[in-house]
């Protein structure tokens, strides 16, 4: 997945890979943390009204600005991090290329 990512964002140079190991008792196996270094702020790039939201206002189903995310192929935002957001386009080619361990859910903008 890095190698795609790498080779395919538009935006990768943002990126830092921070490795670690995962540990399954005997077997070690080394893999990859994502640090997006730009981080969207989230009044910025996200559109409240047009959001999904929880009964208490929370969103569980972000809508972005399309003007501030249309140049990021990955991005995230800053009170988010864990929550990393990419393009179609990149979905696809992540999807094509075979990559596994991940999964993607939908998210707008406008």
């Amino acid at each position: 997945m890095r190698d795609v990512i790498e080779k395919h964002a538009n935006n990768s140079s943002e990126i830092t890979w921070i490795p670690v190991k995962a540990r399954d008792g005997e077997t070690i196996t080394p893999y990859y943390a994502i640090l997006i270094e730009k981080a969207f702020e989230e009044n910025v790039a996200v559109n409240y009204e047009k959001s999904r939201k929880l009964r208490d206002g929370e969103i569980y189903s972000p809508h972005f600005n399309y003007d501030v995310v249309k140049d990021k192929d990955i991005f995230t935002l800053e009170d988010y991090p864990s929550y990393v957001f990419i393009s179609e386009k990149l979905k696809d080619i992540l999807e094509k290329s075979g990559v596994t361990g991940v999964g993607f859910g939908n998210w707008h903008a406008s």
